[in-house]
């Protein structure tokens, strides 16, 4: 009896010792895995300093040539030569049309005989002025033919005006033949080609240039923008900013100009100002002007 007393004894003491080190062990490993990790967070340190913050406001815009030039025939003629492609860039000075030339040749070679012949009657008055005179100094002759011969060299004298500025105006017409481009840019398709017969009263034009560097970009603001962009524009810090939708390119200019009408329908819009550290700048405008 006492023995098993003394077994039963042993056996709980070992129960006990093993709870107390599995409660050891499980305790230490819950205790690792409730341990909160530690999170590193980058921090920027930086100096406040004070800076003017620009005003942005978007708006859509419309690309206007600040010169565009239609380019019409000035004489009735036939067109025998166009130098350029269509949609081509051309540069001012450049051939662009060939004009039949050969009335105007014509012409130009009857005003040079009339001219000519002018001449040669004003070398015989003057060759009688000389006469008389002479004669009028030694009384062979009366004074009223010297004061003739003086009269139709003057006559003469006013037909080389009248004929020669005749012939100058002819060689101009002659240049009106050829047609060169005014401007540089970008020429549309010739609405005409060779063999069409061309006159100045025709309405619709050979071709068009746009000048398309520079150009202008014009936009409306709301009234509630109008006093930052004259203050911006009188600061000379008035830039623009041009897109088109899809594309990364952005175009910069300046505004130059405020539009003279206001259009009272319009409602104020509401604008996205993003303001951002830098320079003083207004990106805003009603003109812009694009290099």
């Amino acid at each position: 009896m006492i023995k098993r007393k003394w077994l039963f004894g042993a056996a709980a003491i070992a129960l006990v010792g093993i709870a107390l080190l599995t409660r050891d062990y499980w305790g230490s490993n819950r205790a690792v895995a409730q341990a909160p990790t530690e999170r590193v967070v980058a921090v920027e340190v930086g100096k406040a300093v004070k800076k003017m913050v620009p005003l942005t406001v978007e708006a859509l815009g419309t690309v206007t040539p600040i010169t565009s030039v239609a380019i019409k025939a000035r004489l009735e003629t036939e067109i025998i030569g166009v130098h350029f492609a269509d949609g081509a860039r051309v540069k001012k000075g450049d051939l662009l049309f060939t004009l039949d030339s050969r009335t105007v040749e014509a012409q130009i070679a009857q005003a040079e005989g009339v001219v000519a012949r002018d001449r040669a009657q004003l070398e015989g008055a003057e060759r009688d002025i000389a006469r008389y005179t002479d004669l009028v100094a030694k009384n062979a002759t009366p004074v009223i033919n010297l004061d003739n011969a003086k009269t139709q060299a003057d006559i003469y004298r006013a037909a080389i005006k009248a004929d020669t500025a005749l012939l100058n105006n002819l060689r101009i017409q002659l240049g009106y033949c050829t047609i060169r481009a005014p401007i540089d840019g970008r020429v549309s398709a010739a609405s005409v080609k060779v063999g069409n017969f061309v006159r100045p009263a025709d309405t619709a034009s050979l071709a068009t240039i746009n000048q398309i560097a520079p150009v202008y970009v014009s936009f409306t603001v709301s009234q509630n923008a109008l006093p930052n962009i004259r203050d911006a524009i009188a600061a000379e810090t008035a830039t623009v900013e041009a897109s088109i939708p899809g594309d990364t390119k952005r175009a910069t200019g300046q505004v130059t100009m405020i539009g003279n009408t206001v259009d009272p329908a319009t409602k104020p819009a509401s604008w996205n100002a993003q303001p951002r550290i830098g320079k003083t700048t207004v990106e805003l405008g009603l003109l812009a002007h694009y290099t």
